[in-house]
């Protein structure tokens, strides 16, 4: 078993009115880890997470899954990946009966029985038809549909929104508990970010569909900073240690790997060192650099 789970090498996206959706993305998820993936709307995720799983065709750069270069004819590689996005393709007229007796036939390592006991931990009722379901309901239906074939990597779209707090706390014990196993991995594109701070291991920010920043979690939340001082202060900055920095109403705004070297190489006198949040690096990343 190699390092890496899943690797994304180089890939781009061109749509046919020339947006560029995906410029050159490269990253890998480590066997045993949660990747937390997040954006503003149009950044990419989507096309990205569709990319990835072979439902979009990228114009070009590889995807590695498992050690092997993944291409939509191994389709044998399904079998070890459970799939959400947020965009439900699950036949509206299917009740839970159904699709168990459909997915024993597509998938080797189909189980029933943890599939019914997710229903059960969600309380879906066995008999109730995805059309008649709520959105929360069927993001819960789809997680459950996701791990009962038993597999190895789970990319997951927006799998916690709209759920109330008691559905969002289970959905990220059972993704915990996932990864114990270490043959395991998890993507997770979310827009509820404190999700990710909670169980996230790495953090992949998409910016205008590029990586803006790739981070550890933990490194991002102890040790980065925002300092906030005056715009009378500024000089050309010593951005040795500056991610990225905004002027509003007057006040600089950088985000920062080491503050004190950063306020030490800058000469700043009269400052805020604020602890970040992986809400404020995102808008902090999107930020036009205007006076």
């Amino acid at each position: 078993m190699g390092t890496n789970m899943l690797e994304v090498c180089h890939i781009s996206k061109v749509y046919q009115n020339h947006k560029t959706a995906l410029d050159d993305i490269s990253f890998s998820i480590p066997y045993g880890h949660i990747i937390g993936l997040v954006g503003e709307n149009g950044a990419g995720k989507t096309t990205l997470l569709k990319s990835i799983m072979g439902i979009l065709a990228a114009d070009s750069g590889n995807i590695f899954l498992l050690g092997e270069k993944y291409t939509p004819q191994r389709t044998a590689i399904w079998e070890k990946i459970g799939v959400c996005l947020d965009e439900s393709c699950i036949p509206i007229q299917f009740h839970a009966m159904d699709l168990n007796l459909i997915m024993s036939h597509v998938y080797n390592q189909w189980d029933t029985n943890l599939f019914y006991s997710l229903l059960d931990r969600f309380s879906i009722p066995k008999k109730k038809r995805v059309g008649e379901m709520s959105k929360g309901m069927k993001s819960k239906f789809s997680f459950s549909l996701a791990l009962a074939h038993h597999p190895q990597l789970l990319v997951l779209d927006e799998i916690t929104s709209g759920l109330d707090p008691s559905s969002r706390k289970d959905i990220l014990s059972i993704l915990l508990d996932f990864i114990q196993d270490e043959r395991h991995g998890v993507l997770l594109s979310s827009h509820t970010t404190n999700d990710l701070e909670r169980i996230a291991d790495y953090i992949i920010f998409l910016v205008h569909g590029r990586v803006g920043l790739s981070i550890q979690r933990d490194t991002l939340m102890d040790q980065y900073k925002v300092i906030r001082f005056s715009q009378n202060d500024l000089k050309p900055l010593e951005t040795c240690d500056c991610i990225t920095y905004y002027i509003q109403s007057g006040q600089v705004n950088a985000l920062v790997s080491d503050s004190a070297r950063f306020i030490s190489a800058n000469k700043i006198d009269h400052y805020v060192e604020d602890k970040v949040s992986i809400d404020e690096v995102l808008v902090m990343l999107n930020w036009e650099k205007t006076v």
